[in-house]
C-alpha cells in the first residue's frame, strides 16, 4: 500500500479525528506516471479502507476517462450513494470558509409540483434582492420549470447568468437576473425563543456541521442559556452533515448533565484496518450545555450524516422526537486521503449509538409525519412540522387530525440535484 495522507479536516460525515495513512506493504513498482497513479491511488485505498473492501472488484483501472468513473464502479452500490473524489482546492473552500459557486438558493419541488425557494442564503445577491424560503420559481430563462432536466446548468460549477420570474411569498410577481458567484453560506438560518403553554421554547434552523458552522451555533445557545428555556427544537431538515467533533458538540450541548462521561458512539470498520481504528467515543462537559431531558428534531430526506448521528446518538439518554419525513439513511462516515490535487472520501466506518444501533440505512423514522412547509419562510408558528412540536409541548401529543402530503422522496429528481450540488457530502447516484 503506498503512503498516502488523509484529508485534515474530516469530511463527515463521521469523523473527527485524524488518522495518517502507513505503509501497509512495499511497492516495488516503477514510478507510476501522474495520469495513472491518482487511479491507483484510488484502487488502492478502496481496497484497504473501504467499509466494504472485500465487495471492491479488480477492474481494469486504465480504463476510465475520470477517477470519479473508477470510483463508481468500485463502489458497494447497495449500500454506498456517497463515497466520492473530488480536486482539494474545492474541498477546502467547501469545508472551512462554506464557499461554494452558484446563486446562493436551493430548489426543490413542492408536492403540487411547484418549484420552491427551500433556503437562500444570507451572504448572497439572491437574499439581497429579496428571495426567501418558500418562493416559488414561475420560470427559469423564460421555461416554466417542470423537471431538473430543463437547466441543469442551473446546478454546476461553470459561470452562468439566468433570470427567474418568481412570486414572493405575498404572491407578488418580480424578475430578478443573477450571475453565478461565490458564496459563503450561513449555518444558522434562523433563531428565536417562543412561549409555548408557558414553556419557553428555544428553535434553531441549523444547516451544517461542517468548520464555518460552529460559530454561528455558539453565538446562539447562550442567549437560549441566559433565557432559560426549557424546550428546544433543532431544526434540520437540509442539514446534509459536516465534522463528527460538531454532531458531538450539539449532542453536549442538548443532553441531560448528567451524560457526560457516557458514550457517544462506537466506531466499526473493515477487518484490515478495524483492529487498530475500532474505538468508542464518550461525551465530555460542555459549559453551553443546556441540560433537557426531551428535544424535537424537523428533518427531511435531507437530513443525512451527523444530522443523523446526533438523534440516534441522543435516543438511549433522552426523550427524542422527530418530526416531518424519514431522514437520508447515512449511519456511516468517510476519512479523506489526499493525493497530489485530489482528495478521495470513501465510506471507511459504520457508527453505532450506546445501545449498539447504527443499522438506519433506510433513514430513521419521525414519530410524527409532517409536510416540509415550503409554503412558508422560517419561523412561520402554522408550518406543520414547527406547529407539531407546539402541540406536543402544549398537550404531551402530536396533532393527529392534520393531512400529511410527503412524496416519495429517495428518487425524488430535486432531492437528488440539491443533496449532489449544495455540500459534496452526499451524493445520490
Amino acid at each position: 500500500m503506498r503512503r498516502f495522507y488523509s484529508f485534515p479536516l474530516f469530511i463527515f460525515v463521521i469523523v473527527s479525528f485524524l488518522f495518517g495513512c502507513t505503509d501497509k506493504k512495499e511497492d516495488s513498482s516503477p514510478e507510476d506516471s501522474n495520469e495513472d497513479s491518482v487511479y491507483i491511488f484510488v484502487d488502492e485505498v478502496m481496497k484497504y479502507w473501504y467499509l466494504w473492501n472485500d465487495k471492491v472488484p479488480d477492474l481494469d483501472i486504465f480504463q476510465y476517462s475520470t477517477p470519479q468513473d473508477l470510483l463508481d464502479d468500485l463502489m458497494y452500490k447497495p449500500l454506498d450513494h456517497w463515497s466520492f473524489i473530488d480536486k482539494l482546492d474545492a474541498i477546502q473552500s467547501l469545508f472551512e470558509e462554506g464557499e461554494y459557486f452558484g446563486f446562493g438558493f436551493l430548489l426543490k419541488f413542492d408536492a403540487d409540483g411547484n418549484l420552491r425557494v427551500p433556503l437562500v442564503y444570507e451572504n448572497s445577491e439572491a437574499y439581497d434582492l429579496g428571495i426567501r424560503r418558500g418562493n416559488i420559481i414561475n420560470t427559469i430563462n423564460g421555461i416554466p420549470p417542470t423537471s431538473f432536466n430543463d437547466y441543469e446548468s442551473f446546478f454546476d460549477y461553470d459561470p452562468a447568468t439566468f433570470t427567474f420570474d418568481i412570486y414572493d411569498n405575498t404572491g407578488t410577481l418580480k424578475t430578478i437576473t443573477l450571475d453565478k458567484s461565490t458564496i459563503t453560506q450561513n449555518a444558522v438560518l434562523f433563531d428565536t425563543i417562543y412561549t409555548v403553554a408557558g414553556h419557553k421554547t428555544g428553535y434553531i434552523v441549523y444547516d451544517s456541521f461542517l468548520g464555518y458552522s460552529q460559530e454561528e451555533l455558539e453565538e446562539v445557545i447562550p442567549y437560549f442559556q441566559a433565557s432559560n428555556i426549557t424546550e428546544l427544537i433543532v431544526d434540520l431538515r437540509y442539514n446534509g452533515g459536516g465534522y463528527v467533533s460538531l454532531a458531538q458538540e450539539l449532542c453536549e450541548i442538548i443532553m441531560p448533565a448528567e451524560t457526560a462521561g457516557e458514550i457517544f458512539y462506537t466506531s466499526v470498520h473493515n477487518e484490515i484496518v478495524g483492529p487498530e481504528l475500532d474505538t468508542t467515543l464518550y461525551f465530555s462537559e460542555n459549559e453551553l450545555n443546556l441540560d433537557l431531558n426531551r428535544v424535537f428534531f424537523i428533518t427531511t430526506n435531507a437530513s443525512a450524516s451527523a444530522s443523523e448521528l446526533v438523534i440516534n446518538c441522543l435516543e438511549p439518554y433522552m426523550d427524542v422526537f422527530i418530526i416531518g419525513s424519514p431522514t437520508h439513511g447515512k449511519p456511516v462516515g468517510m476519512y479523506g486521503f489526499v493525493f497530489q490535487d485530489w482528495a478521495l472520501f470513501p465510506i471507511t466506518t459504520q457508527l453505532l449509538n450506546a445501545e449498539g444501533y447504527g443499522d438506519y440505512f433506510g433513514g430513521l423514522m419521525p414519530d410524527c409525519y409532517a409536510e416540509d412547509g415550503l409554503t412558508s419562510d422560517w419561523g412561520d408558528e402554522t408550518e406543520q412540522s414547527l406547529s407539531q412540536a407546539f402541540h406536543y409541548i402544549a398537550y404531551g401529543g402530536f396533532d393527529n387530525t392534520l393531512a400529511v402530503n410527503i412524496k416519495s422522496t429517495r428518487s425524488e429528481p430535486s432531492l437528488k440535484q440539491y443533496l449532489n450540488n449544495r455540500s459534496l457530502l452526499i451524493l445520490e447516484k
